[in-house]
């Protein structure tokens, strides 16, 4: 029998239960303190700090000519201003980008 056979979702809820397949949920009831302890910081704040792309190409660790490609590509978004999101730049994965490009590439070789 099922828990949820005798104890109601919203009383399990209200005693501080989620269900995994609320995501958001259970992110809401994470404790902040539990992901510091393990190496995690919020970097939420640098999500308004605005940086060249050369300064990002700098932050990736790949020439401005690169990074600006993969932005052409849609891989990380470039204002009007011509600059990126710090955070986006720290979060751009160019090892991941440059693979899904390179199979992009074998595919439409195949076709």
């Amino acid at each position: 029998m099922a828990i949820t056979d005798y104890i109601s979702a919203s009383t399990l809820q209200a005693e501080g239960w989620v269900n995994v397949a609320d995501a958001e949920q259970m992110f809401e009831k994470l404790d902040k303190s539990y992901l510091a302890a393990r190496g995690y910081t919020d970097a939420s704040r640098l999500a308004g700090i605005r940086i060249s792309l050369n300064q990002a190409a700098g932050v990736v660790g790949i020439s401005t000519t690169t990074l600006g490609s993969y932005a052409n590509l849609g891989y990380i978004q470039v204002g009007d201003d011509g600059k990126v999101s710090l955070l986006d730049a720290l979060a751009f994965d160019y090892a991941a980008a440059k693979r899904k490009e390179l199979d992009n590439k074998r595919r439409m070789k195949l076709r």
